[in-house]
C-alpha cells in the first residue's frame, strides 16, 4: 500500500469517525426530546417565572407529522414554484417582514426591566462618567460578563440618545432580519442547501426567535456576529482568504464578548478547524483555529484593559462560574436548576465579594450534589428530565413571558392583549402551534440526520455541534428557554431538510406502486 492511499484510507476513517459521533449523539439528543415533546409541555409564567407541566397528546402530533409527510410527498412536484416566487420577490417579501417586526415593537412598546434594566442603565452611566457599577458590591463588579455588552449599548446610546430603546429594538429587527441571510447563506455554501432565500424567509418566519426583537440584552446582535462567524469561516475553508479568517474570528469575538454563550459557536468553529487540519493535513487549520482562540482573548483582554482606564476601577472576576455550575444543578423555586439566588449573588455578597472563596462554597455544592445523584440515580434522572424539558420542551423558549413580564409604555392594543394575556385566544394559539411545530421540528430534524447521514459533510454538520455542545452545556448551567431558543433555531434547516427527504421517498414510493395500477388499466381498455 502506497503513502498515498494510506492517508487517504485514514482520512476517510477519520472522517467517517467524526460524522457519525454528531450523527449519533445529535441523534439520540433529538429523539430524546422529540419524545419529550409529544407527551408533555412545559410553560413558563408568572413574573416568578415558575414552570409547571402539562400532558401533551401524542396521538395528535403523530397524525401532524403524518398528514404534514403525506402533504409533503403529494407538492413535492409544485415546490419548485413557491421556491421560484420567494427567489422572485424575496426583497419584497423581506421588506414586508422588517415592516411587520418593527410595527411589532411600536405595538408593544416594552420598556426593559431586571438585567435588561441594569445593562442598559450602566450603559448611561458610562457615558456619564458614573463608575459606581464597577465599585465593589456593584452591578458590574458581581458581573463582569456584561462589560462586553454594557460596552455596546454605550455606544448605541452616545448615538442615538440615553434611553433610546426603541433605536435598540429597531436595530434588532435588522440584525434579526441579517441573522437569518447569513445563516441561510452558510447553508448554501455549505451545500446543505441549493437556494437561501426561501430558507431565510423560513427562518423569519420563526416567531419564538424574532420574538427576541423586543429584547435589550444582546440576544440578537450576538446572532448576527455567531451567524457572520460561521459564514466567514466557509468562505475561508473554500479559498484560504485570510480576510475571511480575519472577519470570522472578529465576529465570533463580538458575540462571544456580547453573551457569554456564544462561546459554544466559537468552541464549534475551533473544533471544525480542528477536524480539518487532521483530515486533509493542512497545518494552516490548526493556525486558524488558534486565531480564533487567540482573537477570543486578546478581545477579552482589550476589553477589560480600556474600562480599567476609562473607570479606574480594576475589573474584578466577580460571581464565580462555579456558582452557576451549582444552581443548574441545584432545587429551584422556579423549576430544576433554573436561577436560584442562594448560589449567586446572594452566596457571593455573603462571602464579602470574595471570589474565591463564593467558588470554594460552590464547589462543595457541585460535589454534594453530584453525590446524591450518585446514590439515587432514579432521582438524577428525574431531576435533569425536569430541567431539560423546561427548556427545551417550552415551545414558545419564554418569547411570550420577556414581553408578558416588562412594563410597558402604553396600554396594549386588544390583538396585543389576546396574544401576551394570560389566557388569551391568541396566546393559546400560539403555544398550541408552536408546541406542534417544535415537535415537528424535533421529528423532522432527526430523520435529516438519519436517512440522510451518508450525504451530510462535517460542515453541513456545524449547527448540529453547536446544538449539541449547548444541550450540554445547560444541563448543567442554569437553565433557562432564552438560552436555548437560539439552538433550536439552528435545528430548521435540519427539519426541512428531513421533511423533503421523507416526503421525496414517499412520493417515488406511491409513483412506482401507481405504474402497475395504470399499466392494467391500460390494458383493460
Amino acid at each position: 500500500m502506497t503513502g498515498k492511499s494510506a492517508d487517504s484510507k485514514w482520512q476517510k476513517r477519520w472522517e467517517g469517525f467524526c460524522k457519525t459521533a454528531v450523527i449519533a449523539i445529535g441523534g439520540v439528543l433529538l429523539g430524546l426530546l422529540w419524545l419529550g415533546s409529544v407527551v408533555f409541555t412545559a410553560r413558563v409564567s408568572g413574573v416568578e417565572e415558575v414552570t409547571r407541566f402539562h400532558r401533551d397528546s401524542l396521538l395528535l402530533h403523530v397524525a401532524v407529522i403524518g398528514v404534514v409527510t403525506v402533504l409533503g410527498a403529494a407538492l413535492w412536484k409544485q415546490r419548485q414554484k413557491v421556491l421560484d416566487f420567494i427567489e422572485r420577490h424575496f426583497h419584497g417579501l423581506l421588506l414586508c417582514l422588517a415592516a411587520a417586526y418593527a410595527l411589532w415593537v411600536l405595538s408593544v412598546a416594552l420598556w426593559p426591566i431586571a438585567d435588561q434594566r441594569s445593562v442598559l442603565e450602566c450603559a448611561a452611566g458610562l457615558l456619564r462618567g458614573d463608575v459606581s457599577p464597577w465599585e465593589k458590591g456593584g452591578y458590574l463588579y458581581c458581573y463582569p460578563n456584561q462589560n462586553g455588552l454594557v460596552v455596546f449599548y454605550a455606544g448605541l446610546q452616545f448615538l442615538f440618545g440615553e434611553g433610546n430603546v426603541l433605536a435598540i429594538q429597531f436595530l434588532n429587527v435588522l440584525a434579526a432580519l441579517a441573522s437569518a441571510v447569513c445563516f441561510a447563506g452558510f447553508l448554501r455554501r455549505t451545500a446543505f442547501l441549493s437556494r437561501s432565500k426561501p430558507m431565510a424567509l423560513l427562518l423569519l418566519l420563526y416567531l419564538p426567535m424574532m420574538f427576541y426583537v423586543t429584547f435589550a440584552y444582546g440576544t440578537i446582535p450576538g446572532l448576527l456576529l455567531a451567524m457572520l462567524g460561521l459564514y466567514c469561516q466557509v468562505r475561508y475553508l473554500e479559498n484560504w482568504n485570510g480576510w475571511f479568517l480575519a472577519a470570522s474570528a472578529l465576529c465570533f469575538t463580538g458575540a462571544v464578548l456580547l453573551k457569554s454563550n456564544y462561546l459554544i459557536f466559537l468552541v464549534a468553529a475551533v473544533i471544525t478547524f480542528l477536524y480539518h487540519a487532521l483530515r486533509q493535513k493542512k497545518w494552516r487549520c490548526l493556525v486558524a483555529a488558534l486565531v480564533l482562540v487567540v482573537t477570543n482573548s486578546l478581545g477579552s483582554f482589550a476589553l477589560e484593559v480600556s474600562l480599567e482606564q476609562v473607570t479606574g476601577q480594576q475589573i474584578e472576576k466577580g460571581v464565580p462560574t462555579a456558582s452557576w455550575v451549582a444552581m443548574g444543578v441545584e432545587e429551584g423555586p422556579r423549576a430544576p436548576g433554573w436561577y436560584n439566588a442562594e448560589h449567586s449573588l446572594r452566596l457571593f455578597r455573603e462571602n464579602g465579594y470574595d471570589t474565591e472563596k463564593t467558588a470554594a462554597l460552590a464547589s462543595e455544592t457541585i460535589k454534594e450534589r453530584m453525590g446524591i445523584f450518585v446514590q439515587e440515580p432514579g432521582y438524577a434522572v428525574e431531576f435533569f428530565a425536569k430541567k431539560t424539558a423546561s427548556i427545551w420542551n417550552e415551545p414558545t423558549f419564554q418569547s411570550l413571558w420577556i414581553q408578558q413580564t416588562r412594563k410597558p409604555h402604553q396600554d396594549f392594543s386588544r390583538p396585543v392583549r389576546s396574544l401576551l394575556g394570560e389566557g388569551g385566544l391568541l396566546g393559546r394559539a400560539y403555544v398550541k402551534f408552536f408546541d406542534i411545530v417544535q415537535s415537528l421540528v424535533y421529528f423532522f430534524a432527526l430523520c435529516a440526520l438519519v436517512l440522510g447521514r451518508k450525504k451530510l459533510t462535517f460542515s453541513q454538520l456545524m449547527p448540529i455541534l453547536v446544538f449539541i455542545g449547548g444541550f450540554l452545556f445547560h444541563l448543567m448551567w442554569e437553565a433557562k428557554g432564552q438560552y436555548t431558543v437560539v439552538y433550536f433555531f439552528l435545528l430548521l434547516p435540519y427539519a426541512v431538510k428531513g421533511l423533503g427527504i421523507l416526503a421525496e421517498k414517499l412520493q417515488s414510493r406511491l409513483y412506482l406502486k401507481a405504474i402497475p395500477v395504470l399499466r392494467k388499466r391500460k390494458q383493460t381498455v
